[in-house]
């Protein structure tokens, strides 16, 4: 069996080199365990030596789990690509919380200029993109067509996500490189009741 502690000597697993078979395996399984990130995950044989996540686990080991710094080495670029990868597929919550208490860039893009906050948007992931807005992330930052995350979920359909980023002060009248707003992007998609919830608010005058 292999146990995985803490540096405090918690027990954080224990499996069978049957299910877990290299340490890149091991990784995965404690962050779906515990929500540590990848990146920052670095695991010491008994003996204080570092194990590669190429390497075959074999027989009865004792593991310890370090958590990196994001000051140590190149982990701030691991840590925004595996922030955008949370933000992209369900199931990270956990992962995401902790990389931005460790001080990732929540306004970092990659792929035609989109943020973290963007892919949450388009791929559906209200918890994440809560979490952004807590963190104060740029809620009107653009990408390479001039895009929100606002459009973003009003061309995914994500209705709780348009209703979040509105409530937190997202600009809806802002356009794309094509002069669309958020409400055409809805509009476009068919998406009746985020366009209700991007309609102006006319003003009646009671006689």
């Amino acid at each position: 069996m292999l146990r995985v502690c803490s540096i405090a000597g918690e027990e954080l697993a224990s499996v069978s080199t049957q299910e877990v078979k290299h340490i890149s395996a091991l990784k995965h399984m404690l962050r779906r365990l515990h929500g540590f990130p990848l990146c920052m995950q670095r695991l010491l044989s008994d003996n204080g030596s570092i194990l590669n996540d190429s390497l075959k686990l074999e027989g009865d080991a004792e593991i310890q789990l370090v958590l990196l710094s994001l000051s140590t080495g190149n982990l701030c670029n691991e840590a925004a690509l595996e922030l955008i990868s949370c933000a992209s597929e369900p199931g990270h919550l956990k992962t995401a919380r902790m990389l931005l208490e460790a001080g990732v860039n929540k306004d970092i893009c990659r792929q035609r200029g989109k943020t973290v906050l963007m892919h949450a948007a388009q791929n559906g992931q209200l918890e994440i993109a809560q979490l952004l807005v807590e963190a104060s992330a740029d809620i009107d930052a653009r990408d390479w067509a001039r895009e929100t995350a606002l459009m973003y979920a009003c061309d995914s359909g994500h209705v709780e996500i348009v209703r979040l980023l509105l409530e937190a002060g997202a600009d809806n009248d802002l356009s794309d490189l094509n002069g669309n707003t958020a409400l055409v992007h809805a509009s476009a998609r068919g998406h009746a009741e985020i366009s209700r919830l991007l309609m102006p608010r006319r003003k009646f005058k009671v006689i």
